[in-house]
């Protein structure tokens, strides 16, 4: 997890480095971004086939 934000093994050692934890906190947030646009786009797709499947209703 470390490697995938840019953290060094080295940076971990030192708890206080601001540098390391802004690091840590920005590739967290860059997370947690991704994962709300997903989710949002997980739900428009759950409302476009509940009116799909409403509309496919009617007609029979």
């Amino acid at each position: 997890i470390f490697e995938s934000a840019g953290i060094r093994k080295d940076d971990s050692t030192n708890q206080n480095d601001t540098l390391a934890l802004k690091r840590k906190l920005d590739y967290y947030e860059k997370i947690l971004l991704e994962k709300e646009i997903q989710l949002r786009i997980a739900l428009d797709q759950i409302e476009l086939l509940k009116k799909t499947n409403k509309k496919g209703n009617q007609g029979k």
